[in-house]
């Protein structure tokens, strides 16, 4: 499985809404940073344990390997507009979502070729850095990817999703509502998927067959 991806382009910001603002305002630098700091980051701790409460762990284990890649897939391409937008120069995550695609499609599994694409998009996400939904993405793909190999990676990309459209709502509570609707989706779809085998057809309006 031959896959390439592009250069990545840095930028010391994420481009967002709130980093225009900032842009547009005289601020001193200490009340920018009591601003960026103001909503509290996005807790994996709690997701994780909605997904066990929810019985989406015992779920997974029941479930075969293909479909948790599926779920993983779309968990992560419901948000990929976050990474695509902000950098359409760089296919990092996209790749990883191609390779992921592939490997539901023939089951064919090379560790090489999937550390290639998972390393890179997770190397994405370093050079953004923290608290941009658009890391948040590129960690999602990388995650993804990494569901052919082990299949409880399915979660790490669902919680890098749910963390990317956190990030994304600037209004604290508004970012906890639209997670946590979020997240109902992801175990909805989970359940969905595990009853019939993953051979529906998938929820998501693109899917990354390339």
């Amino acid at each position: 499985m031959a896959l390439t991806y592009r250069g990545f382009y840095r930028f010391k910001f994420c481009p967002s809404p709130a980093r225009e603002n900032f842009q547009n305002q005289s601020l001193t630098k200490k009340n920018r940073n009591a601003i960026i700091m103001k909503k509290p980051k996005f807790a994996f701790t709690a997701s994780v344990e909605i997904f066990k409460k929810k019985g989406a762990f015992e779920l997974a284990d029941k479930t075969n390997h293909r479909t948790l890649g599926i779920w993983a897939l779309e968990c992560t391409e419901r948000v990929m507009s976050y990474f695509e937008d902000a950098y359409p120069d760089d296919s990092r995550p996209h790749q990883a979502l191609l390779a992921l695609q592939e490997w539901i499609d023939t089951g064919a599994f090379s560790m090489k070729a999937f550390r290639a694409v998972a390393l890179p998009a997770h190397a994405a996400a370093k050079e953004i850095g923290n608290n941009c939904p658009a890391a948040s993405v590129a960690h999602a793909a990388g995650q993804a990817a990494g569901t052919a190999h082990g299949p409880r990676h399915c979660f790490g990309a669902a919680n890098y999703a749910l963390q990317a459209i956190y990030r994304a709502t600037n209004d604290n509570n508004e970012a906890k509502l639209a997670a946590t609707k979020e997240q109902n989706w992801q175990l909805q779809r989970l359940q969905e998927l595990s009853e019939n085998g993953g051979n529906d057809i998938p929820s998501s309006q693109t899917l990354w067959r390339g």
